[in-house]
């Protein structure tokens, strides 16, 4: 065939391929990114904050400082002045009758209401409630339950054969908030894991 006889390009077909090489370059440019900054990206929606307190109070009750991280991340997303509608208040969304009791659990007195929108106070009693609890029950997801739920409620289950398997393990949780947020505090733990794998306990 002769070049006189050749069909021309058409320039829509041109611009068509430019168009998905350019797709194609930002799509690896953005995976590129992604690959090599999702941690970065991903501790701010994970943050860890009150790094001193929560090393100095996880170290003295004996608990994995990312199990802590993951209770603080589920109850208030590191707002220290965080009020749930039942009255919990703080980091660790503790009432003042679970701060009475837990106070009167560890033998001291002199706290209020507001002494929980302290980070240090919250995060000193919520971690003494959780070893309370992992003590009582001897399992985490247990003691999580507990944690949300109450003692008295988890007690209650723990005694029906539909909900335990006898062994003082839960097999199921019958109310679905508390399900959930046992659930979701185990998946925080493991993403905290991750994202600040180089964090110790005192």
């Amino acid at each position: 065939m002769s070049r006189s006889n050749r069909r021309p390009v058409p320039k829509k077909k041109h611009r068509a391929v430019k168009i998905v090489l350019i797709l194609f370059l930002l799509l690896c440019c953005a995976g590129i990114f992604l690959y090599t900054q999702h941690r970065e990206i991903l501790k701010q929606l994970y943050p860890l904050r009150y790094e001193e307190q929560i090393s100095e109070y996880a170290g003295e009750e004996d608990l994995d400082p990312y199990l802590v991280m993951a209770v603080i991340r589920t109850e208030s997303s590191f707002d220290p002045q965080a009020v749930s509608s039942a009255g919990a208040c703080g980091l660790m969304q503790m009432t003042p009758q679970t701060l009475d009791w837990v106070c009167m659990l560890e033998g001291v007195s002199g706290y209020e209401e507001e002494d929980l929108f302290d980070p240090s106070t919250s995060i000193r009693f919520g971690c003494a409630l959780l070893r309370y609890l992992i003590d009582k029950y001897q399992n985490v997801e247990t003691a999580l339950a507990a944690y949300n739920a109450g003692v008295g409620n988890v007690d209650s289950w723990l005694q029906d054969s539909t909900l335990s398997d006898g062994k003082g393990n839960l097999t199921n949780i019958p109310i679905a908030e508390t399900r959930e947020y046992v659930k979701k505090v185990m998946q925080n733990r493991e993403i905290y894991q991750y994202l600040y794998s180089n964090f110790q306990a005192k």
